[in-house]
């Protein structure tokens, strides 16, 4: 800053950086606070239409959305969305990525109906440039709040096909791609596909990361779905090897994951009581309970 001055290109770009980590840190305040400044000098400097003051203007907005603050947040996506297709074409990755953005923070304000079609044109996007995936969660999200089932169903179907195309077979990044699959599937209720996920998934992560924290939640996940078919037996064993394996790596268990081995042990308490085993269902009520007892 003292070298080249507060307006030099790369004085901001270490800004906009260290804003980029603020965010990243959960200081939103502070992030917003730098991508204000930088925002003022770059249209001072450069305009705002240069694609820097853009990228600029979208992340604040990211920083706003994230603070809860809609209100500034969703009129400045509307601004970067008209600046974007004005400079890039609709079709530019950036602009279905201001629109996918456009359309989360539509959805958090409530307006599915100007939400949906938004992060629909940006998962279509998706299949040319795969980095337009990040919208598949959002989109699914936002069908399941409006009651669309049949379309949340078609999409996590569709979004594993195409992730069959994009990862080798018997990969991570495939299993990784199956289990969200399958977890969005169980969501709805749809046991049958989710058991065909959760399966192809648990056959890769055993074979290439037995050890892993994450193999013992498919496991888990797993078992949950059969207990959805009432397939019990099965289910109990899944579930149960699913939580104690979680439970003898708790240190592998990021903090962001926290709440897997709790989810391990409400799906015990549903299989039991599902399976009209009420004492057992009791007995890892007690456990749940006891996990959520302040230290």
């Amino acid at each position: 800053l003292r070298v080249l001055g507060p307006d030099h290109p790369e004085t901001l770009a270490s800004q906009a950086n260290l804003a980029g980590v603020y965010d990243s840190l959960g200081r939103m305040s502070e992030s917003i606070a730098i991508y204000e400044v930088v925002r003022d000098i770059q249209i001072r400097d450069l305009g705002s239409e240069n694609p820097e003051t853009l990228r600029t203007l979208s992340n604040l907005a990211v920083a706003l959305w994230r603070s809860k603050q809609l209100d500034k947040s969703l009129p400045l996506f509307e601004d970067v969305l008209k600046r974007r297709e004005a400079a890039l074409g609709r079709r530019h990755p950036d602009t279905l990525l201001t629109a996918g953005n456009l359309g989360v923070n539509y959805r958090d304000a409530g307006r599915l109906n100007e939400a949906i079609p938004l992060l629909e044109e940006a998962y279509k996007g998706s299949r040319r440039n795969p980095r337009l995936r990040v919208v598949i969660p959002e989109l699914f999200d936002c069908y399941v709040r409006a009651g669309k089932s049949t379309e949340a169903i078609t999409l996590a179907n569709d979004a594993v096909a195409e992730g069959r195309k994009i990862f080798e077979p018997d990969s991570l990044e495939l299993a990784g791609e199956l289990v969200q699959g399958g977890d969005r599937l169980q969501k709805l209720e749809a046991w049958i596909e989710s058991e065909r996920m959760l399966r192809e998934a648990l056959a890769i992560r055993e074979t290439l990361m037995a050890d892993d924290w994450r193999t013992f939640n498919t496991s888990s996940m797993l078992g949950g779905c059969l207990t959805g078919l009432k397939k019990f037996d099965e289910a109990e064993r899944l579930l149960i090897k699913g939580y104690e394996g979680m439970l003898s790596r708790a240190e592998q268990i990021p903090l962001e994951a926290s709440e897997r081995v709790p989810e391990a042990i409400k799906r015990l308490i549903k299989l039991y009581t599902d399976w009209q085993k009420p004492e057992q269902a009791a007995e890892w009520q007690k456990k749940l309970e006891q996990r959520t007892v302040p230290a």
